[in-house]
This record gives C-alpha cells, sequence and structure tokens, in this order.
C-alpha cells in the first residue's frame, strides 16, 4: 500500500511450498514481499586488524578476495571472482568499491557474477492443532561474500527454520549454519564448509544515481535459481515500512518475484550494489522491487560475523508477548490486545501490560516499542507504565543490548 509520496508499506513472505506451483501460474499478480543481505566487512577488518587469531585471519581474508576479485577481471568489465589474500587495511576496501567504472554488457556481468548467487532452500517444523508437527518447505536466494563459504541472505528467508540447505551455481549442495541474523534491518550471515567460492565484489551504495542500470540475480518462484533479470535504480533512500519497521532501501524497476529474497543486485560494473529483500505485491502496481544498500550489509554483517548479533541496540531486557487478535488473547486467558510481559523480572510480573514508555503510549505492538527504544541508548533508564490486576504500575527499567540469537530454531 502507498502511505505518502516517499513512504511505501508493506508485509514480506518467503515462497513456501504449497505457494510455489501457484505462484508459477501466476507470476503477476504474486509478487515477493520479503527482505535482505549484506556485505563485506570493512568495520570487520579494523576490528580484526587489531586483534590477534580467527578474527584478524577472517578479515583480512574477505579483504584480499575482494579487492583481488576486481583486480584480476578482464578488461572488458569488473569481475566478482577472488582467488587470492593479502588486503591488510581497511582503506583497500573503500579503494576497491570505489575503482575506477568499467562498463560491461549485461552478458558480461552475468558471467563473472552468476556463481556468486546461491539458492537457499529451508525446512520448518510446524505444530498444528488439527494437524500435528509437519515440515513447511521455503526458498529464497543468498550471495557468497567470502571464498570460505560465508553467505549473506535475508532474515526471513531463514527465519525459524530448522534447516537451511545452499546449492550453489554448479548444482553442489550443502547444509548451512546460522552464524547470526538480524530481523531489523533483514539480514542473516549463513557459512558453508566449503573452499575457493566466487565471491562477490561489493560496490559503493553511496555513490549510486537514479538512472543507474541494475542486474538482478536470484531464484525466483523458488525453482528458477540463477535467473537474471535487469532495470534501473528508481529511487535512492526509499522509506519503506517492512512488517512494521521502517527501513532504507533501494528502489528499483527491475523484476523480482518470491524467492529472490536475498539475492544481488548488481551494478553495471559487476559490483555487489544491494540485497534484494522486497517487492511491492498490489495487483495494480509494477515496477517497484527494493534492496538494501551494501554499505548497510557491510555494517549489519560485520557485527554478525564478530558478535552473533547487531551492537548497541536497546532491549528492555525482558520477554515480551505481542497479542494481537482475539483469538489468541482468549487463548492466553487475557482482555486486551497489546504487548505483555511474558516473565517476572525485578518489579515486572508476568503478565503486565505494557501502557507507556516514559509517557509513550505508541506500544501496541513489538515493532512500535522497538521503535520507541531507537530512541534511546543501553544503559538508559526508562518508566515502564504497566496495567495489573486493574491498576496502572510505574516500573523503572535498565536498558540493556539486545543479544538476539545465532542458532536455527
Amino acid at each position: 500500500k502507498i502511505m505518502n509520496n516517499n513512504e511505501f508499506g508493506y508485509e514480506n513472505s518467503y515462497v513456501s511450498e504449497n505457494e510455489i506451483t501457484a505462484k508459477k501460474d501466476n507470476v503477476k499478480n504474486k509478487r515477493e514481499k520479503k527482505s535482505v543481505s549484506l556485505g563485506v566487512l570493512a568495520v570487520c577488518l579494523a576490528v580484526c586488524l587489531a586483534v590477534s587469531g580467527t578474527a584478524g585471519y577472517f578479515g583480512g581474508f574477505i579483504a584480499g578476495n575482494i579487492l583481488d576479485g576486481y583486480n584480476n577481471s578482464d578488461e572488458s568489465g569488473s569481475g566478482a571472482v577472488a582467488n587470492s589474500s593479502g588486503v591488510t587495511s581497511k582503506d583497500d576496501i573503500i579503494t576497491t568499491s570505489e575503482v575506477t567504472e568499467k562498463t560491461s554488457t549485461i552478458a558480461d556481468v552475468v558471467e563473472k557474477t552468476a556463481d556468486s548467487v546461491v539458492v537457499i532452500t529451508t525446512e520448518t517444523v510446524v505444530n498444528n492443532n488439527w494437524y500435528g508437527n509437519y515440515v513447511e518447505s521455503g526458498a529464497g536466494s543468498g550471495v557468497i561474500i567470502e571464498k570460505s563459504g560465508y553467505i549473506v541472505t535475508c532474515h526471513h528467508v531463514i527465519e525459524s527454520a530448522t534447516t537451511v540447505n545452499v546449492t550453489l551455481d554448479n548444482g553442489s549442495k550443502y547444509v548451512a549454519e546460522l552464524i547470526g541474523s538480524d530481523k531489523k534491518t533483514d539480514l542473516a550471515l549463513l557459512k558453508i564448509d566449503a573452499s575457493d567460492l566466487t565471491v562477490a565484489v561489493f560496490g559503493n551504495s553511496d555513490n549510486l544515481r537514479v538512472g543507474e542500470e541494475t542486474i538482478v540475480i536470484g531464484n525466483p518462484l523458488g525453482t528458477l535459481g540463477g535467473s537474471v533479470t535487469n532495470g534501473i535504480i528508481s529511487a535512492l533512500e526509499r522509506k519503506v515500512t517492512v512488517d512494521g519497521s521502517q527501513m532504507t532501501l533501494l528502489q528499483t524497476n527491475a523484476e523480482i518475484n518470491p524467492g529472490n529474497s536475498g539475492g544481488a543486485m548488481f551494478d553495471k560494473s559487476g559490483l555487489l550494489i544491494g540485497i534484494v529483500n522486497a517487492k511491492n505485491v498490489d495487483t495494480d502496481v509494477e515496477g517497484l522491487g527494493f534492496a538494501i544498500p551494501a554499505n548497510t550489509v557491510k555494517t549489519i554483517i560485520s557485527d554478525l560475523y564478530e558478535f552473533g548479533y547487531v551492537k548497541g541496540r536497546p532491549s528492555l531486557g525482558i520477554s515480551l508477548l505481542e497479542i494481537s487478535d482475539s483469538i489468541t488473547a482468549m487463548r492466553y486467558g487475557v482482555s486486551y490486545l497489546g504487548v505483555y510481559v511474558l516473565g517476572s523480572s525485578g518489579e515486572l510480573k508476568a503478565g503486565d501490560l505494557i501502557v507507556a514508555i516514559d509517557e509513550n503510549e505508541n506500544v501496541s505492538n513489538l515493532s512500535a516499542i522497538a521503535t520507541v527504544l531507537d530512541g534511546y541508548n543501553v544503559g538508559d533508564k526508562v518508566e515502564l507504565t504497566v496495567y495489573r490486576n486493574k491498576k496502572y504500575h510505574t516500573v523503572t527499567v535498565s536498558l540493556t543490548e539486545e543479544t538476539g540469537s545465532n542458532g536455527f530454531q
């Protein structure tokens, strides 16, 4: 839905097993809604060089891959194949992503980059009151960012998955490990046990201009891995609301379908400028695809690699439950919709309904609470107003750092 002149809203979705056949027969009307992935690690490299051990090796290793991937390209265009390491500073990555542009044909770009884009399939155990436990399948895309098997995809592609499988462009299959995932930016970092892989070379998304050519490679409909579409940059820094959270994304008119989430958006030089994460699904609207900018990807993936979560995010430090419909409310035996405290902690009691944070009453769902907390820092104190036993109570809470989780459930 169009919210205003510069803001869009939609909900994400991945391709489920039951939807694939129907989506193949109705490509136009059932477009992808989901979000995306990321890049390679200027910040991580700087940290890695300050310490010793595996992390330091990884930072230098990736940086070398990025620089050599560009330097080893032929004269007709910029390559995305990286074969060696050796870069030892953060500045080398920046220089690599800002090198003089070499114009290539679409075919040149695809030839050099296609091997860096992978097919992702997921298995999720679902519990249903009527049918019991069953396995639901999903599909998406991913991008290799380091030749030893680190892959960026979208959080929504792997969310709740019990198993994630990766298929390379050459048909090789692997079971992936989840290194870290971030719902807010819709990015996730995976690792497969492989070596000498083709990696995507990151570009500088801050230097993009409206009208520049884009080339998208991914797995539309969950069955057409390696598919290529092209278009232009339609808008920069587009404010888009995804599942209640606002993101700043690149807009493109390149054809994007369910299954493209987590795939790559390259520029005409073959540099990775974004991770595809969403498609506006209004049947009356065409040519509205979105991608997470490469520079955002680099920052988030750096933290996911080093910590398994994004540093500096404030949290209430308690488990919360969102009640958004009457059926769920009856299930939990509560009378009001909103966000409830799940477990007692200090002065907070299980069953408390959160009414306000520092008198801000826009806290009716988890996304709204996250937006409010964005205005604070870890360690700040906030006053929670909660409703308990027909009375209002005020409780002071110190904000902790949100650490998330880094494993398949």
